[in-house]
């Protein structure tokens, strides 16, 4: 008894170095995330009680705007989102946030990026398999940044042991190990240090300046509340969007379906109302996915199977929320301010309203919204297809991009040209036709090659025509 006493004794200082060491090494090497600091700090510090959460990705930071919410409608909001949140982090938060506060109603945004299967780059196997959101490895870090910001919990410790699978939990448990590769990335180390200092000091807002291809200045804040905001990005001239979901054949992954059913049962079993909701995201990244309404119906009937309410805002019609225009982006999937502000404003009159007088106001099936609507061309997506294998000179294997035209009718019929050079000088440009007038919608072209396609066609007396860069 007395040697097992005197080993443990002697483990003890062992594991304390071992402790500090690891510490040590995150500060060298692991970046602090900014918008999870100041989201904790803010939801830590409430002094009212937060009556109304939304939870979700991306979606909802750029999407929902929690302090007009409170202008809006008289309640604490608060904007419990994070970049690429799976939904088993979003039902620990949800847990989280009903044990420090007594939730009125819970509005969990389904985005089907972040809820469906899909295909995946095994690097173990050297093969593509199927993989669930959450199973993905690129997904991985937003959990680990979400329990490293949260105070110690149960719900943060949950968050964090589900974060990877087995093969990366040491990178889960110790963080620096995700970094590596830059144990001699001196510039690296040099801006983590830079950044260490308490957080007061640095203050809970963040201030981003970018800039755009043409030189013109944009920046984002991060504030409380979960609250994003920007000077107004407009998204208006590169309408291609990769098709990264294929819903015709993959729908909600088995992993994301337990933990959002988990979220609903959750809820009603502590008697919190709650509702689904989907953000709107522009038409020719909808339709890259093939069969969006796979994803409408599976969801809806999800929401039905519990008696709660699923509202898709990609299905409103235009009269309640006119939203569909680059103007209002700041990328083909994420409001900008000027259209947070408009969004904010008509998702509430639909959360706030009935059902019987919302089913008006929505299609049922994104089909039958495109049907309705005026003929356009919306813009392409664009996906890899192999070529004849052959090799270019420097070794890489010849692979095509094929772009596929996204409009709103089956039978639209289009001229393709492709411009090389620069669109805007007739004389520094050239311009062939690779496509007479046909109902063809596939272009494909070198993955290396660069220039503007033309597209052009006319439906029923409109002439409709789009030029994209690619």
């Amino acid at each position: 008894m007395k040697k097992n006493v005197r080993n443990l004794a002697q483990l003890i200082p062992v594991i304390l170095i071992f402790l500090a060491g690891c510490r040590l090494l995150d500060l060298l090497y692991v970046p602090e995330d900014e918008w999870h600091r100041i989201l904790f700090h803010s939801y830590y510090t409430q002094e009212r009680n937060i009556d109304q959460a939304f939870i979700g990705s991306s979606h909802i930071l750029c999407d929902v705007e929690p302090l007009l919410l409170d202008e809006i409608n008289g309640y604490n909001n608060f904007n419990m989102s994070s970049p690429q949140q799976r939904f088993d982090a979003s039902y620990y938060l949800l847990k989280e946030m009903a044990g420090d506060h007594k939730l009125k109603h819970v509005y969990l945004e389904c985005y089907y990026l972040c809820v469906t299967d899909h295909e995946i780059y095994d690097k173990n196997s050297d093969s593509v398999r199927v993989s669930d959101y959450i199973g993905d490895p690129d997904h991985f870090a937003s959990s680990w940044q979400i329990s490293y910001a949260m105070k110690p919990s149960l719900n943060s410790v949950a968050i964090q042991l589900h974060a990877s699978d087995r093969d990366h939990m040491i990178e889960n448990l110790i963080p620096f190990v995700r970094y590596r590769e830059k144990l001699f990335d001196w510039e690296h180390i040099s801006d983590n240090l830079s950044n260490f200092r308490p957080s007061s000091e640095r203050g809970y807002s963040f201030h981003i300046d970018y800039e755009e291809p043409d030189g013109s200045p944009w920046y984002q804040e991060y504030h409380i509340k979960g609250d994003n905001s920007s000077n107004g990005r407009v998204f208006d001239s590169e309408k291609i969007f990769p098709k990264d979901r294929d819903l015709t054949r993959f729908g909600i992954g088995a992993k994301s379906r337990s933990y959002l059913c988990k979220s609903i049962e959750f809820c009603q079993k502590n008697n919190i109302p709650v509702t689904l909701f989907v953000s709107p995201v522009l038409d020719f990244q909808l339709l890259s996915t093939g069969d969006y309404d796979r994803y409408v119906t599976e969801l809806k009937s999800l929401a039905d199977g519990y008696g709660i309410e699923c509202y898709d805002m990609n299905l409103i019609k235009r009269e309640y929320l006119d939203i569909k225009r680059g103007e209002y982006y700041m990328d083909p999937e994420h409001l900008n301010t000027a259209g947070a502000e408009v969004y904010t404003e008509a998702l509430w009159n639909v959360l706030s309203d009935s059902a019987d007088n919302n089913m008006s106001k929505f299609y049922t099936t994104y089909s039958e919204k495109l049907a309705a609507e005026e003929p356009e061309i919306y813009g392409l997506y664009r996906m890899p297809v192999s070529g004849d294998l052959t090799h270019r000179d420097d070794g890489n294997p010849e692979i095509d991009m094929q772009y596929t035209i996204a409009s709103n009718r089956d039978d639209m019929e289009y001229t393709v040209t492709n411009i090389v050079g620069d669109p805007a000088s007739p004389s520094g440009r050239t311009e062939y036709i690779i496509q007479e007038r046909n109902k063809n919608n596939t272009i494909v072209l070198p993955s290396d090659s660069h220039g503007t396609l033309r597209i052009e066609s006319e439906y029923e007396g409109a002439d409709l025509m789009l030029e994209v860069g690619y």
